[in-house]
């Protein structure tokens, strides 16, 4: 899973844009914009689009260029679903 997003200025007009790949072929792209968003938002969105579009049991490689992303997924995201998804 390919992912990026912005929004220019920030916050400000943005977008996003997802591409699924499997076995070097492009299985799914997906793309969106808001009029009124942040970078953050754009990346988080790409991701999840990313997540929807593969099959649950499949792992992945995701690619992206936002650091908020990619401490999510390799940092943060095990201890949040430890807690229940909820703040200390």
């Amino acid at each position: 899973i390919f992912t990026d997003g912005s929004a220019r200025p920030n916050p400000g007009p943005g977008g996003w844009g997802v591409v699924f790949v499997k076995d070097g072929e492009v299985v799914e792209h997906r793309y969106g914009n808001d009029p009124a968003t942040t970078n953050n938002r754009m990346e988080l969105t790409a991701l999840i689009e990313g997540f929807r579009m593969a099959p649950p049991d499949l792992a992945l490689d995701v690619w992206s260029d936002s650091e908020l992303c990619v401490k999510t997924v390799n940092e943060w995201a095990a201890a949040w679903e430890r807690k229940g998804w909820r703040r200390s």
